[in-house]
């Protein structure tokens, strides 16, 4: 299927893995596989794959005129151009992770899957500076963690290629189990288990059953386990997970990976001494990223590098060079000293609060403002839990607490209830960026967060000029 420089994919190939049809016979080579009309250049094979709000196959004719040379369908086409192939599957998406399967067979080494409520694309990162230093890794792009994503991960696997780093995210029961089943990991961690998605699964205890999948699912190889974490823990605890190996992490309890000697450094992050016990090894770390959360990430990265038979001593050089991912508690100074944490990429009950706890902790001459937008995908449980968050969030002893979305209002009353004197909400991100702009001084600090569908982002970049 593959070439040994570039890679090229076989028709036939690609109709024996997908089970597909072949309906018109054109090229026989394609130099890639495309899910985005936008993103063609010539040569590749389109998969027309079908979603809720859109459909790949009224994007056939931009894909024949942006040079796609066959097609992946599940509707037969009304006009193929000649010279160009088309394979009919039943189901599109399908046949892509089948098509992303066959190949992954073509790889031999570790191959590590990521998943857990939050701190996954975190620790994705934080392995692919680890492993990256030891050799060539590919690791998924951005949060490229569900059918078509990871997938297309897959595909950019080459034979230079030494170790992959996947991201599994998921939003109901079966998905991590089919990602499993494309992917076959060698080693699996699930970061924690928390709120995140209980509105589509109905309890921590669904979620955690959901995640479980990963390990579930895996014929062999290691899991990695977060020994701070009970529902983790319980999960590891399957016995029907007795043939996979495991190894540990955790700060509060007895793990084969541990933190000792935190020290608290600002917004330099911290510093403490990394232990695996396994190997007898110390080395002290200078982690670059804000949030204790950030020290069981690391570890979590660690343990996970040690399953992949990385030295110890490259792994704490790998820490060392990690910095935060795009809006995950990236620290931002203002002109005039107004400082910013963007921790906009998504939230949930647990990642809400341990961003207010960082901020807390920071010393800071002045006041402390926290903008959270609405967390999603909490279900019936949402109104309950943002209550709890906002008492949680005047508990830390905020200063300001500002809101928008539909459940603000909850948040709210939670904070007051708490005791909170100066909250506020508001219709939008420029009212609310108007506000805070008006009143943020020298010293001061602004924490924004929010599910990823409230784009809190916008404020940032009401702030900073960027987009």
């Amino acid at each position: 299927m593959a070439g040994e420089e570039t890679m090229t994919w076989c028709l036939d190939a690609i109709c024996r893995h997908t089970g597909g049809r072949l309906l018109a016979r054109g090229e026989e080579r394609f130099r890639a596989i495309s899910t985005d009309t936008r993103a063609l250049m010539g040569g590749e094979l389109f998969f027309a794959l079908v979603g809720e709000r859109y459909d790949g196959h009224t994007f056939l004719p931009q894909a024949w005129e942006r040079g796609a040379a066959g097609a992946v369908v599940s509707q037969e086409p009304d006009t193929i151009p000649a010279g160009r192939s088309v394979i009919l599957v039943p189901d599109t998406q399908r046949a892509l992770g089948d098509l992303a399967h066959a190949h992954r067979r073509s790889f031999e080494g570790p191959l590590i899957a990521v998943t857990g409520s939050s701190g996954k694309t975190t620790t994705k990162e934080m392995l692919a500076a680890i492993l990256g230093r030891v050799a060539p890794t590919l690791a998924s792009e951005k949060s490229f963690n569900n059918f078509v994503g990871v997938p297309l991960t897959l595909f950019q696997m080459r034979p230079n290629h030494r170790f992959v780093v996947l991201e599994f995210g998921m939003n109901a029961p079966g998905e991590i189990e089919r990602l499993t089943e494309i992917a076959e990991p060698t080693i699996g961690v699930i970061t924690n288990i928390g709120h995140a998605h209980v509105g589509f699964l109905g309890s921590i205890e669904g979620v955690a059953r959901a995640k479980g999948e990963l390990w579930k699912g895996m014929a062999q190889g290691t899991i990695v386990v977060n020994h701070d974490d009970a529902q983790v823990v319980n999960l590891a605890a399957d016995r029907h997970l007795t043939h996979l190996s495991r190894i540990t992490f955790g700060m509060e309890h007895p793990a084969d990976i541990t933190a000792k000697g935190i020290e608290e450094r600002g917004f330099e992050g911290f510093s403490f001494t990394l232990e695996i016990r396994p190997a007898t090894f110390q080395a002290r770390i200078d982690l670059h990223l804000l949030g204790r959360q950030n020290i069981a990430n690391a570890l979590s990265a660690a343990a996970t590098a040690m399953a992949a038979g990385v030295a110890p001593e490259a792994i704490a050089e790998g820490l060392c060079t990690c910095r935060p991912p795009k809006g995950r508690m990236v620290p931002i100074r203002l002109p005039g000293g107004i400082h910013i944490i963007d921790d906009t990429y998504n939230a949930n009950p647990e990642s809400v609060r341990h961003a207010v706890e960082t901020v807390a902790a920071l010393p800071m001459p002045g006041r402390k403002f926290v903008l959270l937008g609405d967390m999603f995908e909490l279900g019936e449980h949402a109104a309950a839990l943002h209550y709890e968050v906002g008492s949680a969030i005047a508990r830390a002893g905020i200063d300001h607490l500002a809101a928008i979305g539909s459940f603000a209002s909850d948040l709210l009353a939670g904070a007051c209830s708490a005791g909170a004197q100066d909250t506020h909400t508001f219709p939008d991100h420029d009212a609310a960026a108007e506000w805070l702009w008006d009143r943020l001084r020298p010293g001061d600090l602004l924490l924004v967060k929010g599910s990823r569908g409230m784009r809190m982002e916008r404020v940032i970049s009401r702030f900073t000029g960027e987009d």
